[in-house]
């Protein structure tokens, strides 16, 4: 099997400036069609959606990496 010569490829290190979530939800916060048309819900039913499993969505950061936000990983699964 071969080792992998970087633990975090440069790429994914900088997604929180140019992941597609980082960019898109600070607009779509601003604009709630945008948010409804993403989503297909209003903000005030995610953040319902968000608040029963948001602990379970949330992994603990390390040395090595920083997780998704709870808020990502609900956005990944919808």
């Amino acid at each position: 099997m071969r080792r992998r010569s970087i633990s975090v490829h440069p790429i994914n290190a900088r997604r929180e400036a140019y992941g597609e979530f980082h960019r898109l939800m600070t607009q779509m916060l601003e604009d709630d069609e945008k948010f409804v048309s993403y989503l297909r819900m209003k903000q005030d039913k995610f953040d319902q959606l968000l608040k029963p499993v948001s602990e379970d969505l949330t992994k603990t950061a390390t040395n090595f990496c920083k997780p998704s936000s709870p808020e990502e990983r609900l956005v990944f699964t919808l």
